[in-house]
């Protein structure tokens, strides 16, 4: 791994709740859009939990002509969400939406999309992470099972789509079984113990329709409160070869956040593993033990299937193909040594 790491550039991006949000679309409300997800079927047992599970990736194609004055979406997406107009980010939030009781409360969020969308053909695609709303069943301190005091689910989307023309009406397309779903390359993604991210499958794989499904019981609300997002980002002080094929790149502060990797050309398969730490060791590899969730640091402490340190870390596994890049999208850190 020598050839890829010695050629790595790591920018660290501080994810924080600014005072400052944009929330002029917050009076809205949603209307009747029908709860859908990817069909399948939680993990019988605890152990497969651990298993590849990809992320699905949500779509739903619509026509704009000359009479649309205004577009207007409506999204809440459970755990995470990440929504994209003909390709383009709408938004600028991470971690969206904000942590909430889902059982009593869901909130959505308002964007005007009006500048986004051109004449014709336009796609709007979702993919969703697992958050908080459908977390692994580890043992925190080796007792507490956040699925037996959360409200959970496999991840589940609902929005509207608000096309308003110049004579006044309105034609809403809602989440419903017209929409499309399909795989993606995130196949885990975890809040705690971070992604695992394959380049070598297609963005998305094998579309097919839409599941209804039943989603939490909390009702859904608009969100009044200031989003999390990026506010800094800033290259590695140092990166450092520590023992043959190990790299230890040094941020220069502690912080929470995520890494973005620029990672070169390698080969097809290549698997890189990114850990994460507040601190070193003497040698100068990194101490995970500073970051584990739950003081999860020996075998069987977090429970069935749960891996014997539940440290940070991120897995990319290379397409390949030219020169590339990877970013954590559901999942956060805290460290200042990778």
């Amino acid at each position: 791994m020598k050839h890829v790491a010695a050629s790595a550039c790591l920018i660290a991006v501080i994810l924080i709740v600014p005072s400052d949000a944009d929330l002029s679309l917050a009076a809205e409300t949603m209307g009747s859009a029908q709860w859908i997800g990817d069909g399948k079927a939680q993990p019988a047992c605890d152990e497969a939990f651990y298993t590849d599970d990809p992320a699905p990736v949500f779509a739903r194609s619509f026509i704009s002509d000359a009479t649309v004055k205004r577009v207007s979406l409506r999204i809440v997406g459970l755990g995470l969400y990440r929504a994209e107009i003909n390709g383009e980010r709408i938004g600028k939030a991470e971690l969206a939406p904000l942590w909430t009781p889902f059982g009593k409360r869901v909130l959505f969020d308002s964007y005007d999309l009006t500048k986004h969308v051109k004449r014709g053909e336009n796609t709007l695609s979702v993919r969703l992470g697992n958050g908080w709303y459908n977390p692994l069943p580890m043992r925190m301190w080796g007792r507490f099972n956040l699925r037996e005091h959360l409200d959970v689910g496999r991840p589940v989307l609902a929005a509207e789509l608000e096309l308003t023309r110049e004579d006044g009406r309105s034609q809403i397309i809602r989440t419903d079984d017209t929409w499309r779903v399909a795989e993606t390359p995130l196949l885990r993604n975890n809040l705690y113990l971070g992604e695992v991210y394959d380049a070598r499958c297609p963005p998305a794989a094998a579309w097919r329709p839409a599941v209804p499904v039943h989603g939490p019981e909390g009702s859904i609300l608009p969100n009044t409160a200031p989003h999390v997002v990026e506010i800094g980002m800033w290259k590695a002080v140092e990166v450092k070869e520590v023992k043959a094929g190990v790299y230890v790149a040094d941020m220069g502060r502690n912080f929470s956040g995520v890494a973005s990797f620029r990672l070169g050309q390698g080969a097809t398969g290549e698997r890189i593993r990114f850990r994460y730490g507040e601190r070193v060791y003497g040698d100068g590899t990194v101490n995970t033990l500073t970051a584990a969730c739950g003081q999860i640091k020996s075998q069987g402490m977090g429970g069935p299937g749960a891996p014997e340190l539940a440290e940070q870390a991120d897995v990319y596994i290379r397409s390949g193909v030219g020169d590339e890049t990877y970013t954590p999208q559901f999942t956060w850190h805290a460290f200042r040594y990778v």
